[in-house]
């Protein structure tokens, strides 16, 4: 069963006239962000090579040494900022819009929100960007979202045993606390998870092979 901010999966709807033309809007601009991350990425190495020329310039009147280590500094400030971190900056948003936008993309080509819970605490969601289409019976700008998650339901008539009441938690006491065995769907679950989190991020392995490399040479 999928859970949006604890509250259990109620079904699906078509997704409405207004709403679509929202989430139309909001890919549109998405677009145009992307545009300009991507034109970003391009223009800062243009813009580095224009700093740097300019800071050649300024120093041309320099004395010879002084002039010397004040161009090196420039070259290595002009080339970090200019060729490596803004690109690489720039790159990553776009990459985060792009996925947005397809995700968008995909949400509209379904035509359905999913709705979780009911009455004041209930949310409607769009499935595949997960971005919050009304709260209650109200709408929202599309701008927050709520992740979704599937897990195992809890089974209906499971055994249960009480605990021992510890001395210290008279709250424990008064909740009633019991424990029940595990059903085999909330064991795959709990393994799914397991073999998540024992898989290594390609991020990691590419800094350590960025490393290898800096250090041969």
């Amino acid at each position: 069963m999928r859970y949006c901010d604890g509250l259990p999966e109620a079904g699906e709807r078509p997704l409405r006239a207004v709403e679509r033309a929202a989430i139309a809007r909001l890919r549109r601009r998405l677009g145009w962000r992307l545009a300009a991350r991507l034109a970003l990425a391009v223009a800062s190495p243009v813009a580095a090579i224009g700093i740097f020329a300019a800071a050649w310039v300024v120093l041309d009147g320099g004395a010879g040494g002084r002039r010397e280590e004040a161009l090196q500094i420039a070259a290595v400030v002009t080339f970090a900022a200019g060729f490596l971190v803004g690109p690489a900056a720039a790159l990553l948003s776009a990459r985060d819009r792009l996925r947005d936008w397809r995700r968008l993309r995909r949400d509209l080509a379904a035509g359905v929100a999913v709705e979780f819970g009911d009455g004041a605490r209930s949310l409607a969601v769009l499935p595949a960007s997960e971005r919050v289409l009304a709260r209650g019976a109200r709408p929202t700008d599309l701008r927050a979202r709520a992740p979704v998650g599937a897990a195992a339901a809890a089974p209906a008539a499971a055994p249960t045993y009480a605990l021992a009441a510890a001395d210290d938690a008279p709250a424990i006491v008064a909740n009633g606390l019991v424990r029940r065995a595990l059903s085999a769907d909330e064991r795959d679950e709990i393994r799914a998870h397991a073999r998540q989190l024992r898989r290594v991020p390609w991020p990691f392995w590419l800094v350590v092979a960025w490393w290898g490399v800096a250090a041969v040479e």
